[in-house]
């Protein structure tokens, strides 16, 4: 029963000894070090980062539009034909024509408002042409009547140019009194179906505007394009899309005053 110190039954030295076996945990792979977490972007902000390059797109595209309908406006206003009824030239919708007048009168006016607060004003005038015959209605800028003088008359060649374009219905019923009188006179003002036709002197003026709105509307796209390929949010991203958007709804507002109204 002698105790044999010897012996490998020494617990320190068995192999049984958990200190002595590969079971620590340090010495292991079972030990993992945390994984770095990689930052990607969520789906919200992939979703704000697609509409505002679709949003881009199209914006780009109603740019092009827009250019392409003020470049037809001016090209085909250079090319505008001379209108004089003593040469049994005939005036139709659509047409861009030239006259030369030496009476004209304001008839009457055509206010715009949103909520009451007014976006813009029409000044329509009437002329009458060198045949003593004909009224033609023309849309002119507030500052025309300065060509005539107290009698209408003037003595230089006043000419107007623009495009042909119907009579705005609402319009037509406020100047009917004062049309029909003039046509009662004697005098003949062109017509196409049932409505009356002027010639719209602001045409170049449109479309000058629309190229003003081609501009903006190109710079606010390539603004959102680059926010949205810019991470994080700062002041800068910020001001730039403060930017866009003032560019954006304010080409919007002059577009649709210019489309409706000019």
């Amino acid at each position: 029963m002698d105790y044999n110190m010897n012996q490998g039954s020494d617990p320190m030295n068995q192999e049984s000894n958990p200190m002595n076996q590969g079971m620590n945990p340090m010495n292991q792979g079972m030990y993992n070090a945390p994984a770095q977490q990689v930052n990607s972007p969520s789906p919200k902000k992939k979703n704000n980062k697609a509409a505002s390059i679709i949003a881009g797109i199209l914006i780009g595209a109603l740019a092009i539009f827009i250019l392409a309908s003020a470049i037809i406006d001016l090209t085909k206003m250079g090319k505008a034909k001379e209108y004089n009824p003593l040469s049994g030239a005939t005036l139709n919708e659509g047409d861009y024509v030239e006259v030369t007048i030496h009476f004209g009168a304001k008839i009457g006016t055509n206010k715009h408002t949103i909520n009451f607060i007014p976006i813009g004003t029409e000044h329509y005038y009437g002329a009458i042409c060198d045949d003593r015959a004909t009224l033609l209605l023309i849309r002119e800028s507030k500052s025309f009547d300065e060509n005539f003088d107290e009698d209408s008359l003037s003595e230089k060649d006043v000419i107007v140019k623009g495009k042909v374009r119907k009579l705005d219905s609402k319009l037509q019923d406020e100047l009917s009194s004062e049309l029909a009188q003039l046509s009662a006179s004697g005098l003949n003002i062109p017509t196409s179906g049932s409505s009356y036709i002027f010639i719209d002197g602001m045409t170049k003026t449109s479309a000058i505007l629309k190229l003003i709105c081609f501009g903006a509307y190109i710079v606010g796209a390539l603004l959102l394009i680059i926010v949205s390929k810019k991470s994080g949010v700062n002041k800068k991203n910020q001001a730039l899309g403060v930017v866009a958007g003032i560019l954006l709804i304010g080409a919007t507002i002059v577009l649709l005053h210019t489309t409706i109204y000019m």
